[in-house]
């Protein structure tokens, strides 16, 4: 056992406004705090202290620590009540933009509740994590039926559905050799072609004779054209000293139960999007 902790601490204040609801107000409000602080006790250890006329800006300070940063992030936000507040909006498309064990959660409260609206979320959460933390016990498969149907975006080939491309099969080759995760996942894949993009760059910097950190950084927005094997088709890196937005263009893409991602339509560009959504009509 690692003897690594994580530790996360809340300093809470409490809204004036508060203290002038009714006694049973009060008491339902302290006793849902409570409980959400409750479902954290399995997970992690917390202490409670009073600040009250020791610190101006807080009443609470509540102090939890881990062996896990995902232990630490898993009790961070309780979303029940902002899903609730949500649903009752009966939203036809839900836009989610959070963390991939926030994501988890808010999935299993949409199953629970027999809630399903068209859910779309960003490429942070990739097919083979979510599938992982939502089947438990029966695997990624049992995950992967959890999240059919939902709207995604990628830029990097899919462990699953290009299992068999070379540079996958590579890929799966490289964790093996050099002790990587087993099985491989989006994340590994991810973490390959950050790798090999950091190569491109020292290698600019060694041809250009500066490894300084400044050779470095004129090395790395010097980037124009870069693509790789473990991109999608179309998907390529452009820097410059007043562009660091490395990747640009995304695949929009649609869950299968298979865990295996369905392409929707052409490469979306971040550029494109934005200058649509600032353009006003004359």
């Amino acid at each position: 056992m690692s003897d690594e902790r994580f530790v996360h601490a809340w300093l809470l204040q409490l809204d004036p406004a508060w203290r002038r609801r009714s006694a049973e107000e009060r008491h339902a409000d302290i006793d849902a705090f409570c409980a959400a602080a409750g479902r954290a006790e399995g997970r992690l250890m917390q202490h409670a202290y009073s600040t009250i006329g020791l610190r101006a800006e807080g009443d609470l300070l509540l102090w939890r620590m881990a062996e896990s940063i995902e232990a630490v992030e898993a009790t961070a936000a309780e979303i029940d009540s902002q899903m609730a507040n949500l649903r009752a909006t009966n939203p036809d498309i839900l836009l989610l933009y959070t963390l991939p064990l926030i994501t988890a959660d808010a999935v299993r409260y949409m199953q629970a509740n027999d809630w399903h609206p068209q859910v779309v979320w960003g490429y942070i959460n990739p097919n083979t994590l979510l599938g992982a933390l939502l089947g438990g016990a029966g695997g990624p498969e049992a995950g992967y039926q959890q999240i059919a149907g939902n709207i995604s975006t990628n830029y990097i080939l899919d462990t699953v559905g290009d299992a068999d491309n070379p540079a996958m099969v590579e890929h799966v080759r490289i964790m093996g050799q050099y002790g990587g995760p087993d099985p491989v996942s989006q994340l590994s894949v991810y973490g390959q072609s950050l790798a090999e993009l950091m190569v491109e760059t020292l290698d600019g910097a060694c041809q250009n004779g500066d490894m300084t950190r400044a050779g470095v950084l004129e090395a790395a927005e010097s980037i124009q054209g870069y693509t790789s094997d473990l991109y999608l088709p179309g998907i390529e890196v452009n820097l410059s000293d007043t562009d660091h937005f490395a990747i640009q263009d995304l695949q929009p893409v649609r869950f299968r139960a298979d865990g295996t991602l369905e392409t929707l339509g052409e490469l979306v560009n971040a550029e494109d999007v934005v200058a649509e959504g600032d353009s006003t009509p004359e």
